[in-house]
């Protein structure tokens, strides 16, 4: 009953989560923090009771693992703070119900058994493009614009000669005869469709213009600042301006260098991955795997 006591609260503190961040684009303290600081608290706990190190060691390192992983992730501009307490809030937890004796499910991966933290990661990669084109195609129904950018873009020669060469592993499995194999590459074009459409979501929707003097730390650029022919920002950096370049910017917009208005963009929301990933992790195991078996038993 602790066990799943514990594993009801952290859910409900991941839900609570994703709900800011799509709301706000921002994840409270009171949840990343909280989420770590409960299960560090039940493991601490837990090795006081049991007289026994194990529970919040394993903890500890499972989180450790996690933060690392995920702050590298934070550095490459693709995670913001809160994922990252949050990611490792979830290896504390996965950590402590390890040692706490929990029955993962199908906890191997190609024969391979992998530790309930890998599993955690891979069925965040299998679950996030599905969230990804769910979430995008959401947005481009509440903006029709996005659907007008998307026709237009297949109707580009460059992007109908992707989506031809996409088919070509599809088609070949298909005339040797290798059925299972194909069904695997039938998602190719599938994903090539789905990454235009993304992408013109990501210029039409995900895209707006904003005076100069509202631009915040880390917000990323859609376009060059440049000043005197002088790049004073740049939109290739994917962890966005930083203060330094902030405060450059300031300065030449008071001085009247700069124009009155710039493009920014923001990307997905991706709590909810990090959410829906971990009942899949306890409940369901590695879906990579199941996917896999589903497909070699067709």
């Amino acid at each position: 009953m602790l066990l799943e006591s514990v594993i009801l609260v952290c859910l409900v503190i991941m839900f609570l989560a994703s709900a800011a961040d799509l709301k706000t684009g921002e994840v409270p303290e009171k949840h990343s923090m909280g989420l770590l600081g409960f299960v560090l608290a039940v493991a601490a706990l837990d090795s006081i009771y049991s007289r026994a190190l194990s529970p919040i060691l394993e903890a500890v390192l499972w989180g450790s693992i996690a933060f690392l992983a995920s702050y590298a992730i934070y550095r490459l501009g693709h995670w913001g703070g809160g994922d990252v307490k949050l990611a490792a809030g979830v290896g504390c937890l996965l950590g402590w119900l390890g040692s706490a004796g929990y029955q993962w499910p199908g906890g191997t991966f190609m024969g391979y058994a992998t530790p309930p933290l890998v599993t955690y990661a891979v069925d965040m990669a299998a679950l996030s493009t599905p969230y990804v084109i769910a979430y995008t195609l959401v947005l481009g129904l509440m903006h029709p614009s996005a659907f007008t950018e998307y026709l237009r873009r297949l109707r580009t020669g460059r992007c109908a000669v992707t989506i031809a060469f996409s088919a070509v592993p599809l088609i070949l499995a298909s005339y040797l005869g290798l059925y299972t194999l194909a069904a695997v590459y039938s998602f190719v074009p599938l994903l090539a469709l789905a990454s235009v459409y993304m992408k013109s979501v990501e210029d039409s929707v995900l895209t707006k213009t904003i005076k100069t003097s509202e631009l915040k730390d880390w917000d990323i650029l859609a376009d060059d600042i440049v000043s005197d022919g002088v790049k004073v920002a740049s939109k290739g950096v994917i962890e966005g301006i930083t203060p330094n370049e902030l405060m450059e910017v300031r300065r030449l917009y008071a001085e009247g260098r700069l124009a009155e208005t710039v493009r920014v963009k923001w990307g997905v929301k991706f709590v909810p991955v990090l959410f829906i990933s971990l009942p899949a992790t306890l409940w369901a195991g590695n879906l990579l795997e199941a996917a896999f078996r589903l497909m070699f038993t067709l």
